[in-house]
């Protein structure tokens, strides 16, 4: 432990003399300091001078209530003092909250002229004639030890589409073997077999053409898949034991449908995207159709998948605002990029310092009219913590939760949001999008007001922004009431310009990926 002279140089003076506190050891008074709550020490900082430079003198201490302030939690895997922290986490604020390309570490570009690509958890990887695949790693400043790398690798078949984990060196490419899909498991770095996947590929549900979506939280590997065939359509989710191939669950919405009654009126729930929320709960965005083939409601299902085949039929059901008579939903879609989890095995040794300790969901609903006669639609984004939910979820005495009971003090509808592609925005608290052709922040995390009393005037130590809390309300053609939304958030536009055509912005941890899908431009910007 270090901790500076609270006193200044020199003489201690009058400031010592007056207060007790000064003649008591130091590691004494920091076990007292540091057994007090964050908002207690926060407090205890603004009491007055002596214990405002008592408790900047501990760089643990302060370096705790700048973590809080930011939304983060300390990572343990770190093994650098909490002076060094305290240094790279204001120089990581301070970025974010002044982008601007001079502040920047370096940044690389890429230009691809077809293929389809992905980036994921820091990797972009690109398909090359349906047999190859290329990766691009950029570095990573906040672990510092990550240089820019770039690898591919050759199959000897035709895949449809890929799926990556860094975090655990995990690679599944995705090919029709007999009209059958199945999900190749392979060593991403080095593309052969897995070391820890006991069977070389999985069996996959859907028919072939499903749309296929993969996430995967430690050994459990889940997949939604979306049909459509000949007029008919459903949904089929399954988790696998990716490490041994056993399956964990599956659900058919079809077979759902034919045995057991929805509601009146309903006749099945198709889901749409979903993500692990810790190691146990799953959360799925699905819509209920209705007679007439339209989406008449929208919903978050969150399940337990240690009850296994009951897991779908315990479930709670967090509904979405009610629409109007006027409106049905014509697209929903949940984005999010989760954190890694802590038991995780990063085989690139990739472990920032600190974490969100919250990550943000983004649920996207885009409504239209009914008559479908005229181009009237409204899209609605809401940003919801996976952590409030994960805490409703617990919290719920019924399996049907109406929006107005958990909705409005979870999350944050954000007014004219450019959500052409909402896909891979979102990282931790954060989410980054362009606007008239700069880069926009919104922060939520979810320390709130006590945000504010780091930040009382909306900049501390060049971190700008101070933390929203008023309701935001708006009366919505498209929704039967007016949307109330209370989460707490810190926005700002940044300096950072990036043109007119941008159309979607992407990153990970400390990496912002900006694109450009006319000239396929790819820029990598290491904070």
């Amino acid at each position: 432990m270090i901790a500076v002279n609270p006193f200044g140089q020199g003489s201690p003076g009058s400031l010592k003399e007056s207060n007790l506190l000064a003649f008591i050891p130091q590691r004494i008074v920091f076990a007292i300091l540091n057994k007090l709550s964050l908002r207690d020490l926060l407090r205890c900082k603004q009491t007055c001078r002596f214990l405002c430079r008592l408790v900047e003198g501990f760089p643990s201490l302060q370096y705790t209530i700048e973590l809080a302030a930011a939304g983060m939690d300390d990572n343990s895997r770190s093994k650098m003092s909490p002076t060094t922290k305290l240094t790279l986490l204001r120089k990581y604020q301070a970025t974010w909250s002044e982008l601007d390309w001079t502040t920047l570490s370096g940044y690389c570009t890429q230009t691809y002229n077809d293929g389809y690509w992905e980036f994921t958890c820091g990797i972009l990887s690109q398909v090359v004639e349906d047999k190859s695949l290329c990766f691009v790693r950029p570095s990573a400043s906040m672990a510092n030890v990550l240089p820019v790398i770039s690898w591919t690798l050759h199959f000897d078949m035709k895949f449809i589409s890929h799926f990556v984990d860094p975090y655990q060196d995990l690679l599944l490419i995705i090919v029709n073997q007999d009209e059958t899909p199945h999900a190749i498991i392979r060593s991403l770095s080095a593309g052969g077999a897995h070391p820890r996947a006991q069977i070389p590929a999985l069996t996959l549900q859907g028919p072939p053409g499903s749309s296929d979506e993969f996430h995967v939280y430690g050994d459990t590997l889940g997949l939604l898949s979306n049909w459509n065939v000949s007029g008919w359509s459903g949904s089929i989710f399954t988790l696998w034991n990716w490490c041994t191939g056993d399956v964990i669950l599956s659900y058919d919405s079809v077979i759902h449908s034919d045995t057991q009654f929805e509601s009146e009126g309903i006749v099945r729930r198709d889901f749409t995207n979903f993500t692990f929320l810790d190691d146990k709960h799953i959360a799925l965005s699905a819509c209920l159709i209705d007679d007439e083939q339209l989406a008449s409601a929208a919903l978050i299902q969150v399940i337990d998948i240690s009850k296994g085949a009951e897991a779908f039929s315990s479930a709670i059901n967090f509904y979405l605002p009610s629409l109007s008579d006027k409106a049905n939903i014509s697209m929903l879609g949940m984005a999010r990029n989760a954190t890694p989890p802590e038991t995780t095995t990063h085989d690139l040794k990739h472990y920032p310092f600190c974490r969100t300790n919250d990550d943000s969901a983004v649920i996207f609903v885009i409504m239209e009219t009914k008559n479908r006669t005229c181009e009237d639609y409204e899209c609605i984004p809401l940003f919801i913590q996976t952590g409030g939910l994960l805490r409703a979820y617990t919290a719920a005495s019924a399996s049907n939760i109406p929006w107005e009971d958990w909705g409005p003090d979870s999350s944050r509808w954000m007014r004219d949001l450019y959500v052409k592609d909402l896909k891979m925005c979102t990282f931790g608290s954060k989410h980054v999008w362009a606007n008239v052709g700069f880069l926009v922040v919104a922060d939520f995390n979810p320390l709130g007001e006590l945000a504010n009393e780091v930040f009382p005037n909306g900049k501390s130590d060049g971190v700008n922004g101070s933390v929203e809390m008023k309701p935001s309300s708006a009366d919505l053609w498209s929704l039967s009431s007016p949307l109330v939304t209370k989460l707490p958030y810190r926005m700002f536009s940044t300096q950072l310009w990036v043109g007119d055509e941008t159309s979607a912005v992407y990153f990970s941890e400390d990496t912002v990926m900006i694109n450009d899908d006319h000239e396929q431009f790819h820029i990598f910007l290491s904070l």
